[in-house]
């Protein structure tokens, strides 16, 4: 039997009530709902996601990262769905604006353009940034470590946003 990404990453079910079919169609931007109009499950919403990561070519190592700092925040798993679905998405646009401009873009570049579109920099300026900066410049990595987290801003390019 194959294991679920959520079950492969130690994701526990502490949601004890679920939302109704319309709860769960009203709170749901990113079309999640099946066709059944049957509310999912927190597990079912982080499986969505992390299958549609990969259907977009997105290195998934990404969304386990989020699930791994929602984990340590203690959090309820309809908040840990909710913030993948949300990662998601802004890594998904971070990768449609930058792709368009740099080839073979990696994790890094696109989380730093995922975190700048969340911090406020439109598609646009991101657009500009990349096509004004060398690839390898975008952003980067000091030990393992991203060096663009810092003070709850982001790093590209050597600014500061």
């Amino acid at each position: 039997m194959l294991m679920s990404e959520s079950e492969r990453l130690g994701i526990r079910e502490e949601d004890s009530g679920h939302e109704t079919s319309h709860d769960c169609a009203r709170n749901d931007p990113g079309g999640l709902v099946p066709a059944t109009g049957r509310a999912q499950t927190p597990d079912d919403r982080i499986e969505a996601a992390f299958n549609r990561a990969k259907e977009a070519g997105l290195p998934l190592s990404l969304l386990e990262d989020k699930v791994e700092e929602e984990q340590a925040k203690d959090v309820a798993m309809e908040r840990i769905a909710a913030a993948v679905e949300l990662r998601l998405e802004s890594l998904k646009q971070a990768q449609q604006v930058m792709g368009g401009v740099v080839h073979d873009l990696n994790a890094d570049q696109i989380s730093a353009g995922a975190d700048a579109l969340g911090s406020g920099v439109s598609a646009e300026a991101l657009e500009a940034i990349c096509h004004n900066t060398p690839p390898n410049q975008l952003a980067h990595s000091r030990n393992g470590e991203r060096s663009w987290r810092r003070r709850g801003s982001v790093e590209i390019c050597g600014l500061w946003v």
